[in-house]
């Protein structure tokens, strides 16, 4: 009996021993745990300690620059302080040695000479905008007395030239027609129809659009045959056979109803003849217009 006592004994001490050595154990593992997170916070922290300790360093750095350039800056200060001083100490001796109106004199000569300056400046300028303006005032006078006589020299022209222009009339040439006597017969209509109607190429210009050399040089009143010169230009057809536009056969029947070239003169210059000053037209006058009118049918 004793000895089952005692075996019941041992297998709860052995128990309870497990149980402690099983706590032990966690208590271990969890202690394991704990110092890897503390290794890593150290090390973290030793990090962050370089870190630190780097900038301090830096700012050491800068707090012994920033010292060193207030001493310099501290002596430069003190020796611009003596040299004013002295400065001051010099003028104060100068002010005393001389007096108060030459220091008037000394103070105001700097400030006094631009301004006098200045003065002569603008009154050159003045000057010389007054002599440009008088230049310029003579130079319009000049300008305005010429243009006064020009004006009166062509107010003295003008009547002259108007009295010539009332007594000139227009005169009939002077050249000698005697030799170029010529008569408009019904032969000469003939052949001006045959030369017209037998002309199929282009011509240069008809006689109604013939220079003024062509036609008498002769002013009057009535004109009551107009309507006959003008009428072939209305008569516009577009066909094959045209001369400027207009038919050759209906041109030729107007040519041959118009009136001849003599009859036209004649009815023009009739009442013309009484106020004609220079001259006369004559016989010779209707031949040399019948010579013009052949040349330019034959040119045609």
């Amino acid at each position: 009996m004793k000895d089952e006592s005692v075996l019941k004994n041992l297998i709860q001490q052995e128990a309870k021993k497990k149980e402690s050595v099983r706590n032990a154990e966690t208590k271990i593992i969890k202690l394991t745990e704990q110092l890897q997170a503390t290794e890593k916070i150290l090390s973290v922290n030793r990090m962050f300690l370089k870190k630190l300790q780097e900038q301090i360093q830096k700012v050491q750095q800068r707090i012994t620059v920033k010292k060193a350039l207030t001493l310099k800056y501290g002596e430069e200060l003190a020796r611009a302080k003596a040299v004013a001083s002295k400065e001051i100490g010099k003028r104060k001796l100068e002010q005393d040695r001389l007096g108060p109106n030459k220091l008037m004199k000394l103070d105001n000569s700097p400030v006094s000479s631009p301004r006098k300056h200045s003065a002569e400046l603008i009154a050159m300028e003045k000057r010389r905008l007054q002599k440009l303006e008088y230049e310029y005032a003579l130079k319009i006078q000049k300008l305005k007395e010429a243009r006064a006589l020009k004006a009166k020299e062509q107010q003295s022209i003008a009547p002259v030239v108007e009295e010539e222009l009332e007594f000139s009339l227009p005169q009939p040439s002077l050249h000698d027609l005697t030799q170029d006597k010529l008569s408009l017969d019904t032969e000469e209509n003939d052949a001006d129809d045959e030369i017209l109607s037998g002309s199929n190429r282009e011509r240069r210009r008809s006689f109604l659009e013939s220079n003024s050399f062509t036609k008498p040089n002769l002013k009057h009143t009535d004109t009551p045959n107009k309507e006959c010169i003008n009428k072939p230009t209305k008569n516009t057809v577009e066909k094959p056979e045209l001369f400027l536009g207009l038919k050759i056969g209906e041109l030729q029947k107007l040519y041959s109803k118009a009136d001849s070239l003599k009859q036209l003169i004649l009815k023009t210059t009739t009442g013309i003849t009484e106020k004609v000053l220079h001259g006369q037209v004559t016989e010779h006058f209707i031949s040399f217009i019948n010579i013009e009118f052949t040349l330019t049918l034959f040119a045609l």
